[in-house]
């Protein structure tokens, strides 16, 4: 349940207490007016009103206690809706400063993420301040990323364009290779005639 609930039930109990209380003053009043004419009447017919009247008073704060008892369970659970609420910010507020106290080790010296950790910061600002600062964090990394994976395609471009210069020289070595026989087997030839 949450606060809406939790002010609607102290409404109920409010709602409740003020008519209960009435009734319970004017049980009170009924009761010593009857208490009275009981003691100093000498008229049977005042004293069996008195007597009526003693019913009624009897009634009406029977129906107050029913009032007062049904108001206190309201307040009681509008107390412990509250007292959960607490509980519950607690534990917001002890996982909020965990996710901080986590994201400074990725964003050293966060001034934000420092007035979390230091209950400058609190409820919906503080979560806020975390996913933003874990938001820059993480867009930071991703164009660091995009940089180191420009960089590795810009060498693999040179080792793929240094490979066709070795491929080349590679060739132009094996043509070298065969003109060298080639030479090499005119100088046997001519040196043989």
């Amino acid at each position: 349940r949450g606060r809406a609930e939790s002010g609607a039930a102290e409404a109920e109990g409010l709602a409740l207490q003020k008519p209960a209380a009435a009734l319970l003053a004017d049980s009170q009043k009924l009761n010593d007016q009857s208490n009275l004419v009981l003691d100093q009447s000498h008229s049977a017919q005042a004293k069996a009103l008195a007597a009526l009247d003693l019913k009624l008073a009897q009634s009406l704060a029977d129906r107050a206690s029913n009032g007062m008892a049904s108001a206190k369970k309201y307040f009681a659970e509008a107390i412990a809706d509250r007292k959960q609420a607490v509980r519950e910010s607690g534990e917001a507020r002890k996982d909020t400063v965990e996710a901080a106290s986590e994201s400074l080790k990725q964003n050293a010296a966060s001034p934000t993420l420092l007035s979390v950790l230091h209950g400058q910061l609190s409820g919906q600002h503080a979560l806020q301040a975390v996913v933003s600062a874990d938001t820059k964090a993480l867009g930071a990394r991703e164009a660091a990323l995009g940089e180191e994976e420009e960089a590795l395609s810009g060498a693999r471009r040179r080792v793929g364009s240094v490979a066709e210069r070795l491929a080349a020289l590679a060739h132009d070595a094996g043509t070298l290779k065969a003109q060298l026989k080639s030479a090499e087997k005119a100088v046997v030839d001519a040196a043989q005639a």
